[in-house]
């Protein structure tokens, strides 16, 4: 199970996420991979993608690690998914319910706090027809 975590954590540079914030991905992932959570293996799959997809959008070229608190900061999200078109609502939804998936496994970690899913459910995409 470790293998396949690391198989598309590793290409990101070892300094490109803080210790913390990779060891909560790490349980995500393993979290949603084991069952404990109500998603298929596809579904933990593509979320631990979008993941990482996000902070590679954000955050490439940053002269410092991302932090677990960094990542969830409503300016940050909003910047990430602005940078898709409107039209592409399931690439902004998709990535944006990630997040909350992740937000709500650190909520019960007690890593974040719960203000921050409320600021992040704020930011849901509208449909564009």
């Amino acid at each position: 199970m470790a293998k396949r975590i690391y198989q598309r954590v590793k290409t990101l540079p070892a300094d490109f996420w803080s210790p913390e914030l990779r060891q909560a991905f790490d349980l995500w992932v393993i979290d949603m991979k084991q069952g404990m959570r109500p998603y298929t293996l596809l579904s933990a799959q593509n979320f631990e993608l979008r993941f990482i997809r996000y902070t590679r959008l954000g955050w490439e070229g940053q002269s410092h690690s991302l932090t677990l608190i960094e990542a969830f900061q409503q300016p940050h999200v909003y910047r990430v998914l602005s940078q898709y078109p409107v039209e592409s609502y399931s690439n902004r939804h998709n990535m944006l319910y990630s997040l909350i998936s992740f937000d709500k496994f650190l909520i019960t970690m007690g890593l974040l706090e719960e203000d921050t899913l409320t600021r992040l459910r704020k930011l849901r995409p509208k449909r564009v027809t």
